[in-house]
C-alpha cells in the first residue's frame, strides 16, 4: 500500500513539473514563432517579387494614412470644390506650357506661382483684372478663399510658405494702403521699402528667399531694372519623410532610360504600395508621407505614360476633368509593386511668355491697370515672373523648395487573389506632390533623365 502511495505521489510530482514547464513555455515559443513568421513573411515577399521581377524587392506599406479626395469622400465643402477645380485647371495649363518642348526635366510649384499672382491680382482693375481672373478661373473676391485652400486653419509643419512685397523708394510711387493692408492681413506678406536699384537690396531680398526656402533657392533675382517699382515674392519649402521609408534591401542600382535615348544608372527604390492609378494612357501610384502632428497629410504621385508615349504627349490628352479622374479614382484592390529612382532636380523659368500663351497679355503691357496696387508717374505693369524650384527624393522622403518673384516696372481585401500591377519608373515619368485633403498639387514635375 505504501509503495502504491509513493508511486502515486511520484506520478503527481512529475505531472506538476510537466505542467509548470508547459505553462512557462508559450511566451518563448510565441516569440520564436513570431520571429519565424516575420522571417517567413520577408522571405515570401522576396520570393514573390523575384518570381516576377528578379530586381524588385519590396515591403508592404503599413499604417498608411487614408486619402480623402475620392469622389463622395472629400472633406471639402461644396462652395470650395469649384475653386479647387479651377486651381487644378490653372496648374495643369501651366504644366503643359512649361513642359512643351519635352527635352528637359521639369519642376515647378503651381502653389508658389498662384500665391504671387493672387497678390498682384488684388491690385488689378479693368481688363487687367479680367485677364488675370480668366487665367486662374477665380474672381478677385474669391482669391483669399482659394489661397486658404492650401492651408486650412493654419500652415502645415511639412509645407512652409512666406510672402513679401518690396516697394521702391522712388518719390513718384504711391501705394494703395487698403490693398497693402489686405496683403499683410490675408497673405501675411511682409512689406519692405527699399531702393530696388541698390545692389544691397538684391542681396537682402535673396537672403529672405534663401531663409524661407531653407537655403534651397539661394537667389531669385540678379538685379533690378532702373524702372522697377515693386516686387511681389512667394517662397516655400516642403519637407516630409515617407510613411514607410525604403529599407536597405529595397534599394538597388538599376537602369533608367532617359528621354534622349541614353541610359543612366540610378538608385532604384522598390516597394509595395496601396493606392493604384490608371487611365487608358497611363498608370501610377501614390506613395504617402508621414502625417504631421497637425493632422495634414501629403502624397507623392507618380504617373507613367504607356510605353511609346512621352509625358508631354500624355499631358496633351488631359484636361482638368481628366486629371481629376486620374488622381481621385484610385483603387486599393490590386497587389501593387512599384519602383522609382531616387532623383534630384533644379529648375528656373521665366513665366511671362507662359502667361501670354495662356491668353493673359494685358498685365504685361503698359496698358495694364494696377492702380489698385500702386500708382507712379507712368503705368505699372508686370515686367517679369521668375520661378525657381528644386526637389530631392530619396529613400527617407522628400525635400523641396520654390520661389516666385513677380516684378513690376514702370512703363517707358477580396476572396480571390487581387490582380497584380507593376509600375516601374525606369523611363520618363510625371510626378506631383499632392495635398491629400484638397487634391491640390503643390509641386508638379517630369523626370526625363537622371544623373
Amino acid at each position: 500500500m505504501k509503495n502504491a502511495l509513493k508511486a502515486l505521489m511520484l506520478m503527481l510530482l512529475i505531472l506538476c513539473t510537466l505542467l509548470v514547464f508547459a505553462c512557462g513555455q508559450p511566451d518563448e515559443d510565441a516569440d520564436e514563432s513570431t520571429e519565424t513568421a516575420e522571417q517567413g513573411k520577408e522571405a515570401a515577399t522576396h520570393s514573390t517579387e523575384e518570381s516576377a521581377d528578379s530586381e524588385t524587392e519590396a515591403e508592404t506599406e503599413t499604417s498608411a494614412p487614408p486619402l480623402v479626395m475620392k469622389p463622395g469622400k472629400t472633406d471639402l465643402t461644396s462652395d470650395v470644390v469649384p475653386l479647387r477645380n479651377h486651381l487644378m485647371d490653372y496648374s495643369l495649363a501651366m504644366f503643359k506650357d512649361i513642359a512643351a518642348d519635352g527635352s528637359e526635366n521639369v519642376l515647378f510649384s503651381p502653389y508658389s506661382v498662384f500665391a504671387a499672382t493672387a497678390m498682384v491680382t488684388e491690385g488689378a482693375k479693368g481688363q487687367t483684372l479680367s485677364e488675370l481672373e480668366t487665367l486662374m478661373g477665380i474672381g478677385q473676391a474669391d482669391l483669399v478663399k482659394a489661397y486658404g485652400l492650401y492651408w486650412g486653419d493654419a500652415q502645415s509643419e511639412n509645407l512652409l510658405s512666406a510672402n513679401s512685397v518690396w516697394v521702391d523708394t522712388y518719390e513718384g510711387l504711391t501705394v494703395n494702403e487698403d490693398t497693402f493692408a489686405k496683403l499683410q492681413s490675408a497673405y501675411a506678406a511682409g512689406v519692405f521699402h527699399r531702393d530696388l536699384q541698390d545692389p544691397a537690396t538684391v542681396d537682402v531680398l535673396n537672403q529672405w528667399v534663401s531663409e524661407h526656402t531653407k537655403g534651397r533657392i539661394p537667389k531669385i533675382v540678379d538685379d533690378f531694372d532702373p524702372s522697377a517699382r515693386l516686387s511681389l515674392v512667394n517662397a516655400l519649402s516642403f519637407d516630409a519623410e515617407w510613411s514607410v521609408p525604403y529599407a536597405d534591401y529595397q534599394q538597388k542600382d538599376g537602369t533608367f532610360r532617359n528621354a534622349d535615348g541614353t541610359t543612366s544608372t540610378a538608385n532604384m527604390l522598390s516597394s509595395i504600395e496601396t493606392y493604384y492609378l490608371e487611365d487608358e494612357n497611363a498608370q501610377g501610384f501614390y506613395k504617402l508621407y508621414q502625417r504631421g502632428a497637425d493632422g495634414k497629410s501629403y502624397a507623392f504621385v507618380a504617373v507613367l505614360p504607356k510605353e511609346g508615349m512621352t509625358p508631354v504627349e500624355y499631358l496633351a490628352t488631359l484636361n482638368g476633368d481628366g486629371l481629376r479622374n486620374m488622381l481621385f479614382n484610385y483603387t486599393t484592390d490590386v497587389e501593387l509593386y512599384t519602383k522609382m529612382p531616387a532623383f534630384k532636380a533644379e529648375t528656373s523659368y521665366e513665366l511671362v511668355d507662359t502667361y501670354r500663351r495662356l491668353g493673359c497679355t494685358n498685365p504685361m503691357t503698359e496698358l495694364a491697370d494696377f492702380t489698385g496696387l500702386a500708382t507712379s508717374d507712368n503705368p505699372i505693369f508686370i515686367s517679369h515672373i521668375t520661378h525657381k524650384a528644386m526637389i530631392e527624393v530619396d529613400a527617407m522622403g522628400t525635400k523641396a523648395g520654390a520661389a516666385t518673384d513677380i516684378g513690376m516696372a514702370e512703363g517707358e481585401g477580396p476572396l480571390e487573389p487581387p490582380p497584380r500591377k507593376d509600375v516601374i519608373l525606369d523611363r520618363p515619368f510625371i510626378y506631383m506632390i499632392l495635398d491629400c485633403t484638397t487634391g491640390l498639387p503643390i509641386f508638379m514635375g517630369i523626370t526625363s533623365s537622371v544623373a
